[in-house]
């Protein structure tokens, strides 16, 4: 078995997204801090919290591919979450409030974008993608490297 856990499959995707002109305002499989938004009655920390201009990347990640689409003692996976995200604005505005004003942009507009972030093959779990809009990232701990998951892939 490989010898890495979560938040090293997470530091090599901030290098990725720092190399594509992210600023990462949080990365972290444990995130209790600042960047927060609402499900129901309890509050979702997700992951990856990055910008790059008026582009806000919102992602959850983890070390076992197929976790993401597991359901958590809430009864929500990491993936449906990243969708509830997408689909309720004010689930958005909770957390672009939590964005320092010196990060917001001019016109307070954000492109907002979702992510699920995994280390191992996600070929079992394409059958379980049922949202274009969530962006599929395979990460190699070892070699340092993402490559993003095409939807022609998916049945």
């Amino acid at each position: 078995m490989n010898n890495y856990n979560e938040d090293d499959v997470l530091d090599t995707f901030k290098g990725f997204l720092e190399n594509n002109g992210f600023l990462v305002l949080s990365i972290s499989g444990k995130q209790q801090g600042l960047y927060r938004f609402s499900i129901g009655n309890y509050r979702k920390g997700p992951d990856i919290v990055a910008i790059k201009q008026n582009i806000l990347l919102v992602g959850e990640g983890k070390k076992l591919s197929g976790m993401l689409f597991n359901k958590d003692i809430r009864e929500i996976s990491d993936y449906n979450s990243m969708i509830y995200f997408l689909d309720h604005k004010e689930a958005q505005q909770e957390l672009l409030d939590c964005l320092p004003d010196s990060l917001k942009p001019n016109n307070d507009r954000y492109l907002i974008l979702a992510c699920v972030v995994g280390s191992t093959s996600f070929a079992k779990h394409l059958t379980k993608v049922t949202d274009k809009r969530i962006k599929i990232y395979q990460v190699s701990v070892k070699e340092k490297t993402v490559k993003e998951i095409a939807y022609t892939k998916m049945k």
